[in-house]
């Protein structure tokens, strides 16, 4: 985790995680993010429900999401990113990771909705980056010019944007 100077010299507090502990992931950064990022694996129960995996196969269910209205020291969560194959799936009836992390506080929620090659992933997150921080885009823009330099991060993986249009340089 790292503080992260913006261009107009104000500060927010940005999580990037990869393959950390449940107890690091969910009692450590979901808390006190601002911006949420999690590169990893992710997966489906037998049930479809989904759920990210952390470290040694620790599973982390929408169940397990804290409520950020209570625990963040801003208002609520602006942005949360899980780059992991079925992080996105949108069967709302199941209360699936968008859901959990909408309800309990983020304002937007990005993930894929099915299995997601790594290299699609990692060009598509790299671009998407680019254009929410560099460029200072709102998501909804960032994610739509990262989709134009990798068509296949919408016909392989299937990113899908929950929630607000929110910027993540206030």
């Amino acid at each position: 985790a790292e503080i992260v100077e913006d261009y107009t010299g104000a500060y927010y507090n940005a999580w990037y995680l990869y393959n950390w502990s449940e107890n690091n992931i969910i009692q450590a950064s979901l808390p006190v993010a601002d911006i949420w990022y999690f590169s990893g694996h992710g997966g489906q129960t037998w049930y479809g429900k989904n759920y990210l995996v952390a470290g040694d196969g620790g599973h982390i269910m929408p169940e397990d999401i804290p409520d950020l209205h209570n625990q963040h020291e801003f208002a609520q969560m602006r942005f949360a990113y899980a780059s992991a194959c079925q992080s996105g799936d949108p069967d709302w009836w199941q209360n699936d990771l968008p859901e959990a992390f909408l309800d309990n506080g983020a304002r937007a929620y990005m993930g894929w909705a099915d299995t997601v090659a790594y290299g699609i992933s990692y060009d598509f997150t790299d671009r998407f980056y680019y254009y929410a921080i560099n460029k200072a885009q709102n998501v909804e823009q960032a994610k739509d010019n990262a989709l134009s330099q990798v068509p296949e991060a919408e016909s392989e993986g299937n990113i899908q944007l929950f929630g607000e249009n929110v910027n993540l340089i206030p």
